[in-house]
C-alpha cells in the first residue's frame, strides 16, 4: 500500500494495513473502528499542532505514525488515548478498549539510574 499523504498542518503521514481474516466482507469487529479521531485540532502556544486531523484503527490493522520531530504524532496518539482533550473534534474509543502505551520519556529517579547498569 502507497504512503498516504501527510495530514494536518504538522506534516505527520499515517498508513494503515488492514489484514482481516479472511477475503470475505470484514466482520462487524473488524468494520467498526476500535478508535476514532475525527477534525481533531490541538493548538500550543498559538501554534497549530494538530489541524483537523482524522485517523480510525480497526481490529487487525497496524497504523504507524511518520514525521519529523515536532510533527504532531504523540500529540495524535495522546489524543486518540484520551490522555490530552483536542481543541476541537472527536475522539470515540471502543467499550472496553485497553490501550498499552510507553511515553517518549519518562522519569527515572536518582535511584533508579544508580541500579540501572548497561
Amino acid at each position: 500500500m502507497p504512503p498516504v499523504p501527510p495530514v494536518g498542518t504538522g506534516g505527520v503521514g499515517v498508513t494503515h494495513t488492514f489484514v482481516p481474516g479472511s477475503g470475505e466482507a470484514p466482520s462487524p469487529d473488524e468494520a467498526n473502528p476500535l478508535l476514532s479521531v475525527r477534525g481533531a485540532t490541538v493548538q500550543w502556544h498559538g501554534e497549530r499542532i494538530l489541524d483537523r486531523v482524522d485517523l480510525s484503527v480497526r481490529r487487525g490493522e497496524t497504523v504507524t505514525l511518520v514525521g519529523p520531530n515536532g510533527a504532531g504524532k504523540t500529540t495524535l496518539l495522546r489524543v486518540a488515548m484520551g490522555l490530552q482533550k483536542p481543541d476541537q473534534g472527536e475522539v470515540r474509543r471502543a467499550p472496553g478498549l485497553r490501550v498499552g502505551y510507553v511515553p517518549q520519556h519518562f522519569p527515572i529517579s536518582p535511584a533508579d539510574r544508580k541500579s540501572t547498569r548497561l
